[in-house]
């Protein structure tokens, strides 16, 4: 990959995680950034990305240092956990 927001996207990341946010069975990436908001980025199944800002998950607005999807026993659908700094280290969970 050598284009497109994945590559161009310009932030202080510090994590990442890959899982299918959507269902559609594409992998899908969330960033995490440190001083700027993190990002979610849904796969479209032809080698290209897209940065997503309207799922309740990208553009979180917290000094994220790390993330991880689960599967949410409430829900079933996934859950991603992120550890937010700047509130001493709890995490901040939004579900999708």
């Amino acid at each position: 990959m050598t284009s497109g927001p994945i590559v161009t996207d310009k932030g202080d990341s510090d994590g990442c995680a890959w899982g299918d946010f959507n269902n559609d069975g594409l992998l899908d990436l969330y960033v995490c950034n440190w001083t700027t908001t993190d990002w979610l980025y849904r796969n479209r199944g032809n080698g290209a990305f897209e940065r997503v800002t309207n799922a309740g998950l990208g553009e979180l607005n917290a000094v994220s240092v790390g993330c991880a999807w689960a599967i949410s026993t409430t829900t079933g659908g996934l859950t991603s956990s992120l550890p937010d700094a700047a509130a001493g280290g709890m995490p901040c969970i939004a579900t999708g």
